[in-house]
């Protein structure tokens, strides 16, 4: 149970950081917003991490699992803010919610095999998300989704799927924090030193920059939740369960942002929510 618990507190974080990445990159841009809440990040992961991180080399394999995660949780958010910028929220992010039946899909191919309803329940709410994508065609939102959204979400998908995947099992011999310093550390060399040193971007929108900051502090947040549920529970669960952060996101969007959700994302929505409460309940 506590795994769950931890799960869906990665989804409520991961989702409220979904409408502040919306507002910051349209104020911003994806690589200013990006490379700002890379340093919040940094800072609020820094002193854990060194506490509880491995204090000498680990071993080869773990560096690989390190290496992969950093690499794809960095390419997860970069994608996540081009989606952010020029899609619908309630759009990109159910489609960025697949990230769920890939770690699912991975898990299992390395050798973790799934009870039938489990793996049940993950199809249910990746059907919903792709249902929520095939709901927006009809053009009922104000915002209209434009192929490079669409495209940036799934890559997002993929990437963070790889990505948290290979943290939750780095995870397990560095600690919790230090596979999200990894990330960080090189989010600050890939963008944030090209984008704030090099370009001279410069600070940008002071009400963007304030979202961007935030932002980076609810990732880092989001991502420790995830790491703790799959450490205390099964590593797929703990993925569809955090990456119900599109449910949350959703509903921001048609709340704050003032999206509105077509018929067919009405249904896809609910069996999102269908097979979170399964699996919450045990199944």
């Amino acid at each position: 149970m506590l795994g769950i618990t931890l799960g869906l507190f990665s989804a409520l974080t991961w989702g409220l950081g979904g409408l502040v990445g919306t507002n910051a990159t349209r104020l911003l841009g994806t690589n200013r917003t990006m490379a700002w809440s890379t340093i919040t990040g940094f800072i609020v992961v820094l002193i854990p991490a060194l506490v509880t991180g491995p204090h000498t080399l680990p071993e080869p394999k773990t560096l690989l699992w390190l290496a992969s995660g950093a690499v794809g949780s960095m390419f997860g958010l970069w994608t996540m803010m081009l989606a952010y910028r020029h899609g619908a929220l309630s759009v990109v992010a159910p489609i960025i919610a697949c990230e769920g039946a890939v770690i699912a899909v991975m898990s299992v191919v390395l050798g973790n095999p799934l009870e039938l309803l489990t793996g049940l329940m993950l199809v249910i709410a990746t059907m919903g998300a792709a249902i929520v994508v095939h709901g927006t065609r009809g053009g009922e939102g104000p915002r209209e989704t434009p192929p490079i959204a669409i495209i940036a979400s799934v890559a997002s998908a993929v990437f963070f799927g790889i990505g948290l995947y290979s943290a939750a099992v780095a995870a397990d011999d560095v600690g919790p924090f230090f596979p999200s310093l990894i990330t960080r550390i090189l989010g600050l060399v890939v963008i944030t030193a090209p984008v704030l040193l090099v370009a001279r971007a410069g600070i940008g929108n002071k009400v963007g920059l304030r979202w961007a900051l935030a932002g980076g502090a609810l990732d880092v947040g989001g991502m420790l939740f995830f790491v703790a549920a799959a450490q205390a529970g099964d590593v797929s669960i703990a993925g569809v369960l955090s990456s119900q952060a599109a449910a949350i996101s959703t509903v921001l969007g048609l709340i704050v942002l003032r999206e509105r959700m077509s018929r067919g994302q009405r249904l896809g929505f609910a069996m999102i929510i269908v097979a979170v409460t399964a699996l919450a309940a045990g199944v």
